[in-house]
């Protein structure tokens, strides 16, 4: 359960509106979770993206998690579809339970 202070948001972010330093602060906290996961590794994973959803808090805006996604097209039956990949996903282990990235993923799907 959130409590005030430890309120947070997720928002879809394209690729192109990241910065360095937010990749910083994203492999820093990848690499918490996951070893063997070097810079460069991570750079080239990210950059097969369209983008992300960033999970921040609310008030200091510090990444405490994101996941990635990758919009596939494809035709299906003679039908031109589209489908969502989900790749790395992290979440600072105190913020585990919340529902706010899943409630940003399904806006995303339903646009």
């Amino acid at each position: 359960m959130e409590t005030k202070k430890q309120k947070i948001s997720a928002d879809y972010i394209t690729l192109d509106r990241i910065s360095i330093q937010q990749v910083k602060e994203m492999h820093n906290l990848f690499i918490q979770y996951y070893h063997n996961a070097d810079f460069s590794t991570f750079i080239d994973d990210l950059s097969e993206k369209d983008g992300l959803i960033l999970i921040r808090e609310s008030k200091s805006k510090r990444i405490v998690g994101f996941s990635t996604l990758k919009t596939l097209r494809f035709t299906l039956k003679g039908e031109e579809v589209k489908g969502i990949f989900s790749g790395d996903t992290i979440l600072e282990r105190k913020y585990w339970g919340t529902n706010k990235p899943m409630i940003c993923f399904v806006k995303l799907l339903l646009k």
